[in-house]
């Protein structure tokens, strides 16, 4: 039997790429209002987020500690 919480991750994984894909090229990279990052460059900083944090869990694992955190520019 699944938990609720990975029953929710099992449903957004399937639920946030088909939402995604609703979206047109031109659509997905349009710049929302305000200024604020389009879907495509909100996608990129997720993507570029979860690469940073998986190195970060796999250094805590064996670096001294506290571990000291590298960090970066989102722009």
């Amino acid at each position: 039997m699944l938990t609720p919480t990975i029953a929710e991750l099992q449903q957004l994984l399937a639920a946030v790429p088909a939402a995604y894909n609703r979206f047109t090229p031109e659509e997905a990279a349009a710049p929302r209002p305000g200024g604020k990052w389009s879907c495509l460059q909100l996608l990129g900083h997720l993507c570029d987020s979860a690469i940073n944090n998986l190195t970060r869990f796999i250094k805590v694992q064996y670096e001294p500690q506290p571990l000291q955190l590298a960090y970066y520019d989102p722009e």
